[in-house]
């Protein structure tokens, strides 16, 4: 699997976001809220993905885009170990990585909290 982070790996329509905060379960590996729902309906890819990062607690632009490409950097270098673990088990998910710190981190912190929330997702879904 290339470690490539495109279009179609991502969660972009308001109707699939509204259904995954309503219908999806929750976990904390901080510095991450991930919200995630199996997602049969999904065609291609084993795993679909939203990043967020708020603005009430980072009010300029340019804070919430670090976050952002950062944490977008993470998952996609580290993507092979959850999506080769779902493809086997024949699963399909959607995940919402929510940042809840009230502080920016660095690469090594945001990278590792979503190892975390990896590994939680691979034992809550064998």
């Amino acid at each position: 699997m290339p470690f490539t982070f495109n279009k179609s790996e991502r969660i972009c329509s308001k109707k699939e976001i509204d259904h995954l905060f309503a219908n999806g379960q929750s976990f904390f590996a901080f510095p991450f809220r991930v919200v995630y729902m199996s997602n049969e309906d999904q065609a291609e890819g084993a795993l679909s993905v939203l990043i967020s990062v708020p603005k009430r607690k980072f009010k300029k632009a340019c804070d919430r885009n670090s976050l952002k490409r950062l944490s977008k950097e993470a998952y996609r270098l580290n993507k092979v170990s959850i999506c080769q673990h779902l493809s086997d088990a024949g699963r399909h998910l959607s995940i919402a990585l929510l940042y809840v710190d009230d502080k920016p981190r660095n690469f090594y912190e945001i990278q590792k909290g979503i190892l975390k929330a990896f590994m939680l997702l691979a034992e809550k879904h064998p």
